[in-house]
């Protein structure tokens, strides 16, 4: 389909924060998602990412920023 690409950026840039394992600063697959992270999400003025947990003692929101450090990405 011509829109392919269009709607498809979308799922690229959520399936690399979900596959994220943020406590590890790990990627299931490092390969796949290494470019998305470093290239697109690391240090971007254009995108605000909020991870939401949700627990007994109620809702967490905060903002996740991605920085490169040293060669290797770090969250604060």
């Amino acid at each position: 389909m011509w829109f392919d690409h269009y709607i498809r950026s979308a799922d690229w840039l959520a399936g690399s924060m979900a596959a994220w394992d943020r406590e590890k600063n790990e990627w299931p697959d490092k390969a796949k998602y290494d470019r998305m992270i470093r290239d697109v999400i690391a240090e971007s003025e254009n995108a605000v990412f909020l991870p939401v947990s949700l627990s007994t003692d109620g809702v967490k929101i905060r903002r996740l920023v991605v920085d490169r450090t040293q060669g290797a990405l770090g969250a604060r």
